[in-house]
């Protein structure tokens, strides 16, 4: 499988790109005030962490729902800290949206994966990043049940 492969060649582009966005996005302004060496720590930590999770899932076991209990905490973690739900969960989506374009890029211009490797790959960490925002959104749900 390409996997590991792929996610270790793409993963430095990848928290370039979202870093940027990150700390200066419209749409994430909780993370602009935060000191730009602990997003910068938080973003290549989620990335870093994600592919390893992700390769394990990909590789293993789609539907072991252990591996998202990190995301369960994350969310109840970044509950506690106050950032707003959306903007954790725009950063996610924005990961999977950043894998989908260097994966089409890539359908374009490197012979050393086949599309249909490719493509399972996209439809994988599709599913992955679903299930990521998903156990985010339980987390904070989580922390907000536990106020009451």
């Amino acid at each position: 499988m390409i996997y590991r492969q792929w996610l270790d060649e793409n993963a430095e582009e990848l928290i370039r790109e979202v870093l940027d966005y990150t700390l200066k996005g419209r749409d994430t302004p909780h993370y602009r005030m935060i000191p730009a060496s602990s997003v910068t720590e938080r973003i290549r930590t989620a990335i870093h962490d994600g592919f390893a999770r992700l390769d394990t899932w990909l590789s293993n076991s789609p539907g072991d729902e252990t591996l998202f209990e990190s995301y369960r905490s994350l969310g109840r973690e970044r509950s506690r800290e106050g950032v707003p739900l959306k903007e954790v969960v725009r950063i996610f989506m924005l990961i999977n949206a950043k894998i989908e374009e260097q994966i089409q890029a890539d359908k374009l211009f490197d012979p050393r994966y086949s599309l249909d490797e490719l493509r399972e790959l996209h439809q994988q960490t599709a599913r992955f990043f679903n299930k990521v925002v998903q156990a985010i959104i339980q987390g904070y749900e989580e922390t907000h049940r536990d106020r009451r």
